[in-house]
């Protein structure tokens, strides 16, 4: 994508150009191709018209200055300008962008997790009404397009298990498509190819691979595969033929395609691929979040679009402010479903579902099963096709993982100090921390190194991190130490190397971070550093490298083998495993050791059972041979053994039973014993 197409996308009208973004700006201008594709030509028609240019242009450009500072840039995008007198005063307030913000716009707490309250977001954010259906005339629209390529044709059904396990593809439905190994035997038009191409797109992923022909074919499809498959292309494609199969949109009408996803950080990535895509063939494409007016929005869908790419609930705000309306609608794809009911939207999704014709076609996407998008698929999806790729919940193959163990933080900064040059060699590097302080002193102390970096988190307003995303993505910023917020929806091709700098809070944060390099088949590299202290996700890192294939340290198996749990519950399986994970000898050796120390604990622990056990037996025979039968069911009145209750002494013995049963510990078992002798030894009442 070209430079002057993303500075439409950031070159809000409500936003003021500020000194550094002009020069990165003029940077872009001067060095830009002669050469300009159908998109850019578009997009600078635009800015001629555009009558806000001409204020652009009358405002004051600093030529005092040859080269940008870098330290003066990271203030800037931070937002901590120094002696700036010259801006709008409605700028010059520091919460006036934050209250541009959606009241649907996700809240972070301390360390970037997301705060979800439920009750108030039901009563912030209304669902759609209800529709009845039965009510409305819709026309008749197509949705099969797909046409059997020949060498697909003809495959035997060996040939096509043997592509899906090479490929990792496991499907569940009846009559799915075989999968396509070209872009070619999808039947996509010359224009379409020639477009993927200059994208450098070569060949389909697995997802592409089997999503397309299914979509095409006009099957629902509920796909769940790891971050950076290639999901999007997988509904984008075919989303194309779809509109261009149907009328033109008027003046008035809605889209003939949404899309749903959970971040303005995905919607703006998922804009780019469809108006990439799109635009050569005259589909209007929309991008409907937060931080931008409804009212310029509203105004905009007004004219009309085939395809809105939204997040809930300003799609909601629009539909209620009769921006646009779902009439039309009969191509819906969920993206990133998962996340977006991790945050709550579930009840404003299932109404924008009920929202649209029942006959239309529903693409739903995930990284990770759920039981709430369980029963969506369930009771939403008609005749789908279930595409799962790889192992749920693991790290893509493409990236190499390497663990390292600090003893604390100051021997991590020194590392990470030392080796990014060598990073910075191959791309761009992003750094991913827990906290928001982190992540502004880490950056710090990287600048004061002499490198470009620039820190992203929930603190900063929607414009500064728009701003700080777009300066990493054309290189102006070369480092880029974030939080989780950054750990899913962004695509950007130059990452080729990822270092989470503390570790996430679970395993599929852990994945999602990871998943920021290697997209779409490219390779990456990720760095994992681990504490001594940090047993607990050890364990949970050993098993994911281990699902992963990656190669697992010899230290980092020592760390979570302080885990009670991991070395309880796993040690046998971790042994007995088929497929062996990538490991040296000393790992075996570990395994074999810590195997030896749990078999002996566990034999101590039995000895002791088992001789408690026998005390146990021994107190309650000898009341019996000395003649105290209280309390335990005898007649106290003859000296035979006659039972005084029949059901006092079922009752005891059935407690007996129930203690021989269920004690665990030896702990237990002295507790019980010594309480039961005690008993003995108490008159009985008459």
């Amino acid at each position: 994508m070209s430079d002057s197409f993303e500075d439409k996308y950031f070159a809000d009208e409500d936003e003021k150009d500020q000194t550094s973004i002009t020069n990165f700006n003029q940077n872009d201008n001067e060095s830009s191709s002669e050469s300009e594709d159908a998109l850019d030509k578009f997009m600078n028609d635009l800015e001629k018209d555009d009558p806000n240019k001409k204020n652009n242009k009358e405002k004051q450009i600093r030529n005092d200055i040859d080269e940008i500072d870098e330290i003066d840039s990271y203030l800037h995008l931070t937002g901590h300008d120094i002696g700036i007198s010259n801006l709008e005063p409605h700028l010059k307030n520091e919460n006036f962008l934050l209250q541009q913000k959606s009241e649907f716009e996700i809240e972070f707490d301390s360390d970037d997790n997301p705060i979800v309250d439920l009750k108030s977001r039901k009563k912030a954010v209304v669902p759609l009404d209800e529709v009845n259906h039965s009510e409305i005339e819709y026309f008749e629209f197509n949705k099969n397009f797909y046409q059997e390529n020949p060498q697909i044709a003809t495959l035997s059904d060996q040939e096509v298990k043997k592509i899906r396990n090479e490929k990792q593809i496991r499907v569940s439905a009846f009559d799915v498509p075989k999968p396509v190994l070209s872009f070619q035997q999808c039947g996509f038009s010359s224009l379409v190819l020639n477009i993927l191409k200059k994208m450098n797109i070569v060949e389909p992923t697995p997802i592409q691979s089997q999503a397309i022909p299914a979509i095409l074919s006009g099957r629902d499809v509920y796909g769940i595969a790891k971050t950076g498959s290639g999901k999007t292309l997988a509904y984008v494609l075919p989303l194309i033929i779809h509109c261009l199969d149907q009328p033109h949109i008027q003046k008035g009408d809605g889209p003939i395609s949404v899309i749903l996803v959970p971040t303005r950080e995905l919607a703006h990535q998922v804009y780019l691929v469809t108006t990439q895509l799109a635009k050569p063939h005259n589909l209007i494409v929309k991008e409907i979040t937060g931080g931008i007016k409804k009212y310029e929005q509203t105004k905009e869908l007004k004219k009309g679009c085939e395809i809105i790419v939204a997040t809930p609930g300003r799609l909601i705000d629009q539909i209620r402010l009769k921006g646009t309306n779902l009439l039309r609608c009969t191509y819906l794809v969920l993206d990133e479903a998962d996340k977006m009911f991790d945050f709550g939207f579930e009840s404003q999704v299932m109404s924008i579902v009920q929202a649209i014709r029942p006959d239309r076609q529903i693409l739903l996407f995930c990284a990770t099963t759920k039981r709430a998008i369980e029963n969506l698929v369930r009771d939403q999806l008609a005749d789908y096709v279930r595409i799962t790729i790889g192992k749920v919940g693991v790290a893509t193959q493409n990236v190499v993982q390497n663990t390292l163990i600090f003893k604390n933080i100051e021997e991590k900064k020194s590392w990470l100090f030392e080796n990014l040059p060598n990073f910075l060699d191959s791309g761009t590097v992003l750094i991913f921390v827990t906290s928001k302080e982190l992540s502004e002193q880490l950056a710090i102390e990287i600048n004061d190194h002499g490198f470009r970096c620039g820190a992203l988190h929930g603190d900063l307003s929607p414009y500064d991190r728009n701003i700080m995303v777009k300066g990493f993505q054309k290189g102006n910023i070369s480092i880029l130490v974030a939080t989780d917020i950054f750990s899913r929806g962004v695509d950007i091709r130059s990452i080729k190397t990822v270092v989470n700098f503390e570790v996430a809070r679970d395993v599929n944060t852990h994945v999602n971070r990871v998943g920021r390099t290697g997209r779409a088949g490219d390779k990456g590299v990720a760095y994992n550093l681990i504490m001594e202290s940090e047993s607990n996700f050890a364990a949970v890192l050993f098993h994911s490298l281990k699902l992963a294939d990656q190669e697992v340290p010899e230290k980092l198996l020592e760390i979570a083998m302080q885990n009670k749990n991991f070395r309880k519950n796993s040690i046998q399986k971790l042994l007995s495993h088929k497929k062996k994970p990538k490991q040296t000898g000393k790992i075996k050796e570990v395994l074999d050791s810590w195997k030896e120390k749990e078999d002996l604990h566990l034999e101590n622990e039995k000895n002791e059972t088992e001789k408690n056990h026998l005390n146990f037996q021994k107190i309650f025979h000898s009341a019996r041979r000395k003649g105290n039968k209280k309390g335990i069911g005898f007649s106290e009145i003859s000296g035979r053994k006659k039972r005084k209750d029949k059901n006092d002494l079922q009752i005891n013995i059935g407690s007996f039973r129930s203690f021989q049963n269920t004690f665990v510990s030896s702990d237990n078992l002295n507790s019980t014993s010594k309480k039961l002798e005690d008993d003995l030894k108490k008159p009985r009442k008459k």
